[in-house]
């Protein structure tokens, strides 16, 4: 296990035991994120969002299901395919199963993953991590940047046109929204610099 503390990130948000089943989930889950062709859906992600995490104001229950969720949200990843966060969802089952995580809160953190798929929800604890996943949108100009040139290299079998055409979509369609955060703490947060970044980021395709 090379990401040991990525691990215990997940074990103490979750306020799960180290127990052979934890270090299997994770050994499964790290084989994954640390794929090749990653350049941004990887760990480094998922710590990013354990910090959003730490850093909410929640209850532990809501702590322990965005833990999971942030784990596994991105488990399955293949530019290519449409089929990444109904894979995702399966995976998280499979071993919240294992975990013994109440069918109640497995069946909530399975809605939070789907949801990632189009980053649309009435559920606030489930727009609360739709804002800190796309969070990377209202970083810093330098930080917005590499996350920029990551994604065009996790999709570097896509002809560039082709590429640049549907980027253009997708930041045309966010900047069309009344707000591209759900929630007032990241619409204040990040709001701003996202729309910033992601004009000069369209500007220049």
């Amino acid at each position: 296990m090379e990401n040991k503390h990525i691990y215990q990130q997940w074990l103490t948000l979750s306020k799960s035991r180290d127990t052979a089943i934890t270090i299997a989930c994770f050994k499964e889950v790290e084989k994954q994120y640390t794929q090749k062709h990653r350049q941004y859906h990887t760990l480094v992600h998922v710590a990013d969002l354990f910090t959003h995490i730490k850093n909410a104001d929640l209850s532990d229950v809501e702590t322990m299901i965005l833990a999971h969720v942030a784990l596994f949200h991105d488990v399955i990843y293949d530019s290519s395919s449409k089929e990444n966060e109904r894979k995702s969802a399966q995976c998280a089952k499979r071993w919240l199963e294992e975990l013994q995580i109440p069918i109640s809160l497995r069946e909530q953190i399975e809605t939070i993953i789907l949801a990632t798929a189009h980053h649309t929800s009435d559920e606030p604890l489930t727009q609360l991590f739709l804002d800190m996943d796309l969070s990377i949108l209202g970083a810093s100009p330098e930080t917005y940047t590499t996350y920029c040139q990551a994604i065009r290299k996790e999709y570097k079998n896509i002809p560039l046109l082709l590429y640049k055409r549907g980027r253009k979509r997708f930041l045309q369609q966010t900047l069309a929204k009344s707000a591209i955060f759900f929630t007032k703490k990241y619409q204040e947060l990040y709001e701003k610099q996202a729309r910033v970044n992601m004009q000069a980021e369209l500007d220049g395709l």
